[in-house]
């Protein structure tokens, strides 16, 4: 399964009695909605899934994530319980739960590479996309928190293209340092010039004339 690992083992267990499993007959099983799902790190502990970390990691798919949580529902579990958070009781909450989390990770995926292809920046995507209302506000699991939506985004970004934004001048940019002090000697300049023209204006207006 994969989430924010590639080879998390989700476990939805059998029930057993004595040494080895229940044996019944097909008309006597227990429906499967009646297990318990083992989620590992599939869904996350109340926040929205940390789709790219900050302490820096191997790519994460969030097509494969998403796609494996589809592959949990099938289970239609009636509770679960995540490595990480508190359990979920009932079938029903159990796949609300697992539903708004793969339509999130879908949502913000879909929405980047759209915004992708019509050109936009890290910068300008990280503005641009967010949840729409009833998955921002599924509280507290879509709380922006561990994961977020900004830092999916930029993940995603580089996770397909990479570090490059388009823009030339980073190609070769200057030093931060550097680039501070010219920043400061342009400001200067600035100044300069506004208190330059500002006394000028002020002789002018003395003389009688426009400025």
């Amino acid at each position: 399964m994969a989430s924010s690992c590639s080879d998390c083992r989700a476990v939805f267990p059998l029930a057993r009695t004595g040494r080895g499993p229940v044996k019944r007959r097909a008309a006597e099983r227990p429906s499967r909605s009646q297990g318990i799902l083992l989620s590992s790190d599939v869904i996350p502990a109340q926040h929205f899934p940390a789709l790219h970390t900050l302490r820096g990691e191997v790519f994460r798919s969030r097509v494969d994530w998403y796609q494996s949580i589809d592959a949990l529902r099938q289970f239609r579990a009636s509770a679960m319980v995540p490595s990480h958070g508190v359990p979920v009781v009932g079938a029903a909450a159990v796949d609300e739960v697992m539903r708004n989390y793969r339509d999130a990770i879908q949502y913000v995926h879909d929405q980047t590479i759209r915004g992708i292809n019509k050109g936009l920046t890290p910068d300008e995507l990280a503005h641009a996309v967010k949840l729409p209302p009833h998955l921002a506000g599924y509280k507290p699991w879509m709380q922006e928190f561990f994961g977020s939506v900004r830092q999916a985004v930029r993940g995603i970004y580089q996770g397909y293209l990479g570090w490059f934004e388009g823009d030339p001048v980073a190609l070769a940019p200057v030093p931060r340092a550097e680039g501070t002090r010219r920043e400061v000697r342009h400001i200067v300049a600035r100044d300069t010039l506004r208190n330059s023209a500002g006394a000028d204006m002020t002789i002018t207006a003395r003389q009688g004339g426009t400025p």
